[in-house]
This record gives C-alpha cells, sequence and structure tokens, in this order.
C-alpha cells in the first residue's frame, strides 16, 4: 500500500503496520501517483506536471533502498493513474491531458499512445 504527501511517498506495511519505505522530496511538485514494478525492483511515480520518475531497488523488497534511475515526460499535465498491465511486463499512464500510454516494464520504451478528447481521471 502506498500513501502519498505532497512531493514524498511512502510504502506501507498493513501486516507490520509501519512504513516500511520513505521517498522524501522525490519531486519539486506534488505526488499523485505511484507504481511498484515487482519484475524490475522499480517504483514508478508520477507528478502533477505529468513527469513520471523511476526508482530503483537493491533487492526484490519493496522496502530496501532506492536510486533514481531515470524520468520521462511524455504527459502535458498531471498523472492520474499508474498501473500494471493485464499482461506481464507492460505498464499504463494516464493523465489529465487525455492521453493514455502504454510502456514496456524493461526498457521502459512507449509501447502505445491513446489520445482521448477528455481528461482521463482514472484507469
Amino acid at each position: 500500500v502506498y500513501a502519498i504527501s505532497n512531493r514524498s511517498a511512502f510504502v506501507l506495511s498493513l501486516e507490520d503496520k509501519r512504513v516500511v519505505a520513505s521517498l522524501i522530496d522525490i519531486h519539486d511538485v506534488p505526488i499523485t501517483d505511484m507504481l511498484w514494478l515487482d519484475s524490475n525492483y522499480m517504483y514508478l511515480t508520477g507528478c502533477s506536471l505529468g513527469v513520471i520518475k523511476a526508482w530503483t531497488t537493491t533487492t526484490q523488497s519493496a522496502s530496501s533502498s532506492y536510486s533514481f534511475y531515470r524520468s520521462f515526460s511524455l504527459h502535458t499535465k498531471a498523472i492520474t493513474s499508474l498501473v500494471s498491465h493485464p499482461s506481464p511486463g507492460f505498464f499504463i499512464s494516464s493523465s489529465i491531458d487525455g492521453l493514455v500510454v502504454v510502456y514496456n516494464i524493461d526498457t521502459l520504451s512507449i509501447i502505445s499512445r491513446v489520445e482521448l478528447n477528455t481528461s482521463v481521471t482514472s484507469l
């Protein structure tokens, strides 16, 4: 479970009833969503400016330490969702700008994109 507070994100263990990872002040603007990619030991965070940042961890545990990997800015407005695709190896982002994008998890490259004529508020 994730909790987001302004420019920081926290990974929570409901079983242990504690914060197991803290990503503090990792964006310059408010974070709007977060996703853990278990197969790549990576967090993704999206922000109100449409930037997605990737953070790698040292082990397969979501509670390990993290380091910045890369960022990408395909969206022009706030990220509204970062979700795993039903097929392994992909994730999807959406934004208020009306763009829905499918990415390859391993390369973080764009697989497909759909432009809607309306804001996308959730996936």
